[in-house]
């Protein structure tokens, strides 16, 4: 049996996680984690090693590009998609640039 992709969520919107959380895990997906701000996101993926990162930009303290920034240069970044209000064709190839495979709009 293979085993379970595990996500983690990262958003400063505490609702949207639990959405996210729910509607992952109705379609069997395991959340690993979950945080509401840059600095704990950081230290909890540097700690879990999810296989999949799904994050706002716009997160309080470190923000979305300083995270996959770091996570890039530490070579902790997991697969990545950007859930981000904060969109447009700029973002979008530097969220790329810094290994990010999907960029979707909320």
């Amino acid at each position: 049996m293979e085993d379970a992709v595990r996500v983690f969520l990262a958003d400063s919107s505490r609702e949207l996680l639990i959405m996210l959380r729910r509607a992952l895990e109705q379609e069997g997906i395991t959340v690993a984690d979950a945080a509401a701000d840059g600095e704990t996101a950081l230290r909890a993926l540097r700690e879990n090693a999810p296989d999949v990162l799904v994050t706002e930009l716009l997160l309080p303290g470190l923000d979305g590009l300083s995270l996959l920034r770091t996570l890039r240069e530490e070579n902790r970044l997991p697969r990545t998609i950007v859930l981000s209000a904060f969109w447009n064709d700029r973002m979008a190839r530097t969220v790329s640039r810094l290994g990010a495979e999907y960029f979707l709009p909320k």
